[in-house]
Order: structure tokens, then C-alpha cells, then sequence
């Protein structure tokens, strides 16, 4: 529903980094991480139906990236600024690996491209574990300014506030019949998003 919602948005341009991995020049990073989304493979291709979004709206591109540095060997500098984007546009990030990707590409925004106003989604992001998420999303926060929205439709009204917006998360409590461990940090308000996200994957509330 988010990204329906962000393609049908006029005023909101969409850059998609596309994972790909040349087995040569990427060696290094195979031995790290394993070989993945290699070039001119399956894995290395969008979603069937984000692709489909992207090739329907004419403010989309799509950016290959084969580092953990997404600006490295990549077009994403000139993309930006082929679409009109400037330090004062507002940019959000989402996507897997909050501590890592997600976190790279926002410092590299704020230090490179010089954006003022950088925004990401907890509801949209992911890590290895919810510890790490949480812990990377309060960093983003503390250290690089990051504004953390914490659900799709207040980080879509965040990038443009004109845009129709998704439907918010249902609320849900959660009930475990067995103790479940949670970070120390973590405030009721945490434990609400938790709850709330888990209620909208199981469709209950």
C-alpha cells in the first residue's frame, strides 16, 4: 500500500538503488557476504510488482549499486540531481538492514549531498533483529538529526504532504503466552509499534 500510495503522489519523485553485483569487481564483497543479486540474475531484479510501479510513473529510476556505500561506482549523485533535488528537498530512506544500508545511505546524504532534511520509516525499514533496528533508528536519530517516523502514512505525509495517504497500521496488543524479552531502552511507546505491527501482518487485532 505505501509504495502504491508514493507512486500515485505528483510531487514525489522515487529513486529505487538496485542491489547488483559484478563477480569480479565485487569479489571482496562476495567473501563477506556470499554471492548475491549477481548481474543478469534473477536476484538481481526489482520485485515483479515494484518494477511494475516503476515503469508506470515517470518520476522513478532505478539506480544500481554494488557496495555498501550506495554513492561509490554508482549514478545516485547525478540522479538527485537530474530530479530537480537539492540540501533543502526533503529525502526519505527506507529498505532492509536499518544499521547498515539504510544507515550509510542517510550519513552519506547528510554528508555529501549536504540534505537538511532526511527522514526515515520504522515501520519500513528492517534489520537482523529488532534490538539492532531499534538501536540503529535511536543512533540515526541522536547522532545524524534523522526524523523517525513510525508509521507509512506519516513518513508518506512527511515527504509530501498532498499525497493521498495509505491506510495507518491497525492498533494491536499483543498477548504471549510465554515471557518475551524486550530491549531495556525500549519505552511503552516501542512496545506499542511492536504490537502494532505484528497485529497488521497476522490481520487481527
Amino acid at each position: 500500500p505505501f509504495l502504491r500510495a508514493a507512486h500515485a503522489a505528483k510531487d514525489l519523485a522515487i529513486i529505487h538503488v538496485v542491489d547488483q553485483h559484478d563477480p569480479v569487481r565485487h569479489k571482496a564483497h562476495f567473501d563477506l557476504f556470499r554471492p548475491h543479486c549477481v548481474v543478469g540474475s534473477e536476484g538481481a531484479k526489482l520485485i515483479a510488482s515494484i518494477d511494475a510501479l516503476a515503469n508506470e510513473d515517470p518520476d522513478t529510476r532505478l539506480v544500481p549499486a554494488g557496495d555498501l556505500n550506495d554513492f561509490e561506482d554508482s549514478a545516485l549523485m547525478r540522479t538527485l540531481t537530474d530530479l530537480g533535488a537539492t540540501p533543502d528537498t526533503p529525502i526519505g530512506v527506507i529498505g532492509v538492514w536499518t544499521d547498515a544500508k539504510v544507515a550509510f545511505l542517510l550519513y552519506d546524504l547528510r554528508t555529501r549531498f549536504k540534505a537538511k532534511r532526511l527522514a526515515t520509516c520504522s515501520g519500513l525499514t528492517a534489520s537482523r533483529s529488532m534490538d539492532a533496528h531499534f538501536r540503529a533508528l535511536e543512533s540515526l536519530k541522536i547522532v545524524l538529526d534523522i526524523e523517525v517516523l513510525h508509521s507509512p502514512a506519516s513518513f508518506l505525509a512527511w515527504l509530501d504532504p498532498q499525497a493521498p495517504l495509505p491506510a495507518l497500521a491497525p492498533a494491536a496488543q499483543c498477548e504471549f503466552t510465554k515471557p518475551v524479552a524486550t530491549p531495556s531502552w525500549w519505552t511503552p511507546a516501542h512496545i506499542a509499534e511492536r504490537d502494532s505491527l505484528i497485529g497488521a501482518i497476522a490481520g487481527t487485532k
